[in-house]
């Protein structure tokens, strides 16, 4: 097993490019110098310290100097903080460096000698990888698109068996290419390898003795009430091989993210500064018209992948790293960045938020397309109180509905069950003729004429718009469902695996499926106190010939119990009707 101990390797020298076009002049990377950082009065390198130095004011003159670091030298700024730098928090060092270096697409952070993530070996048999990509690649000079084909679960073990087997095996590196560059774009479209990416836990102990920990960074979110979000809030995992590769794309809500390397062979980044996304995204259109006509945030669906000879003959800047185990990559908020593996390897990443990130998340442009459907959604009213607020009495249904004790239901009847038909219908959306898979990867289009007929069969449902989205008290709603259908709650009837009728209180979500007679559902769980909240679960229910599963209308109010900082749904109708 692999076992690190804080120590750091020495990057090799690093050609600057490949794939199909000429290659710029090498730049060679020393661990113990800064990557040609300029002062601001002329072209100099200076001298930092070395990474068991305690110097901190020395380290500190290298951080002043750090705003006038050339994105035209390609690589990435590198940073050695000390032990006590390490140990100061987290949103400090990093908020330092960005606030002075606003337009770094990311750094990366050597840690001190003697830090390290865990204590015990990894043991790669103990975590399970749901769901692996097989990444096929199609296209040419240097603009490719790809389809993510999902496979079967397997555990890191075996994962790490395929990566090394000889058929996966990596070229034999020429001198002076460290990143393989050439290599991987030439071969890019060949041998599709298979990413262990999105696995949500974490590798590093829960208490460290001092320094960072993807565990807990204790940044802004830990400040506010933003419940768990995988990958988001708290870390997930990632394997690679060689060739895996992650696409072009900006992170969640365009927040910051950390990346670190637990072990195995580097990880090749190109990062494209926050200035630079306009020129990223007209690049984008160009290249792939098909998908700018489809979503206007199609670069979100990360399923391309653009040579570094492109961005430079559409004058795009970008820094690119080369990440070993034992080293953090920092991203900056809004950056635009792909990569890929030289190896087996194992890497872990979470994001975060620094106050700076408010105005960027809170205009933040999403994917409407229905080809993410699971992507990441925020209330930023969590943020900025009263955001939402509107200047319309009549329509604030938020302050209507939060109102305690104020029954939601229909007056004329106390409960029906809906048709699935309709129900289904009713989730229908403009945009559900682009079909999704699930982890929200585009599928090809079905037979035409299968779709006619299933049209045909709901034809006389209606289908609602995106003004028909219901505005409920912020508590009432989880923040990664997204927004929601109907102002009340529903009740969902499923059989058990022991054949018994079981129901949950649920909220449609207004998401399109993959499918005309399914549809997405927002959970809601019961408490000991017999209220219902939300949690975290979304499911896609199929609805068949079969009588279940099946939804039905229920009479529910929102109420605010003395014993309880917040409001919970109470269910008014019996659950033995509800079951008949």
């Amino acid at each position: 097993m692999a076992k690190l101990g804080g120590l750091v390797q020495k990057e090799q020298p690093v050609v600057q490019d490949t794939g199909n076009g000429p290659a710029s002049p090498k730049s060679t990377l020393d661990p113990h110098h800064s990557n040609n950082i300029s002062s601001g009065v002329g072209k100099k390198r200076h001298r930092v310290q070395k990474e068991c130095s305690h110097d901190v004011s020395e380290s500190r003159k290298l951080r002043s100097l750090q705003t006038g670091f050339k994105i035209q030298d390609r690589m990435c700024l590198t940073l050695r903080p000390t032990r006590e730098e390490f140990s100061q928090p987290f949103s400090k060092y990093v908020g330092d460096v960005f606030r002075e270096n606003p337009d770094c697409p990311c750094f990366k952070v050597v840690a001190p000698v003697g830090w390290k993530p865990r204590q015990e070996d990894y043991d790669f048999s103990m975590v399970n990888i749901g769901a692996p990509i097989k990444q096929h690649v199609f296209g040419r000079s240097g603009a490719y698109m790809c389809i993510l084909e999902e496979q079967r679960s397997m555990n890191g073990s075996t994962y790490a068996g395929m990566a090394s087997n000889a058929s996966r095996a990596p070229p034999e590196k020429k001198h002076g290419d460290a990143m393989m560059e050439r290599s991987f774009w030439s071969s890019i479209t060949m041998n599709p390898p298979v990413y262990g990416a999105d696995t949500p836990m974490s590798l590093f102990d829960e208490e460290l003795p001092w320094g960072w920990n993807l565990r807990d960074l204790r940044c802004m979110f830990s400040e506010y009430d933003v419940p768990e979000i995988a990958g988001v809030t708290s870390p997930m995992t990632y394997f690679g091989m060689w060739k895996a590769f992650f696409a072009w794309h900006k992170e969640d809500l365009d927040l910051y993210s950390i990346n670190y390397l637990h072990m195995g062979e580097p990880k090749v980044w190109y990062c494209v500064p926050p200035s630079e996304s306009d020129k990223f995204d007209a690049m984008a259109r160009q290249l792939f018209p098909e998908g700018a006509s489809a979503c206007s945030e199609f670069v979100r669906h990360k399923n391309m992948m653009i040579s570094p000879s492109l961005l430079r003959s559409h004058n795009i800047n970008y820094v690119q790293a080369l990440q070993q185990p034992g080293e953090f990559i920092v991203l900056n908020a809004s950056s635009y960045h792909a990569g890929y593996n030289l190896g087996f390897n194992c890497a872990e990443a979470v994001n975060f938020a620094l106050p700076e990130w408010i105005d960027i998340g809170k205009n933040c442009s999403q994917c409407e397309c229905g080809a993410l459907a699971d992507g990441v959604s925020l209330d930023m009213s969590i943020f900025i109180p009263g955001l939402y607020d509107s200047s319309s009495g009549s329509e604030e249904l938020s302050e209507q509905t939060a109102d305690c004790g104020q029954d939601t239901s229909d007056s004329d009847s106390e409960f029906e069950v809906q048709n699935e038909t309709e129900n289904r219908s009713e989730m229908k959306t403009p945009s559900m003729e682009q079909k999704v898979r699930k982890r929200g990867r585009p599928l090809g289009s079905r037979n035409k004429a299968k779709q006619s007929r299933r049209r045909s069969a709901h034809s006389s449902i209606k289908s609602y718009r995106p003004n028909d989205v219901q505005r409920l008290p912020r508590e009432a709603v989880h923040i990664t469902w997204g927004p929601v259908v109907d102002a009340k709650p529903i009740a969902l009837v499923m059989k058990t695996d022991s054949n018994e009728k079981t129901f949950t209180l649920v909220h449609r979500l207004y998401r399109p499926a993959s499918r005309p007679d399914s549809a997405w559902f927002g959970v809601l769980e019961k408490g000991t106190d017999n209220l219902y909240w939300p949690k975290g679960e979304t499911v896609l229910i199929q609805f068949g010939v079969a009588n279940l599963p099946k939804t039905v209308n229920v009479r529910t109010e929102w109420v605010c119990p003395e014993n309880r900082r917040r409001g919970a749904w109470k269910l008014l109708s019996k659950e033995s009707r509800i079951l008949m």
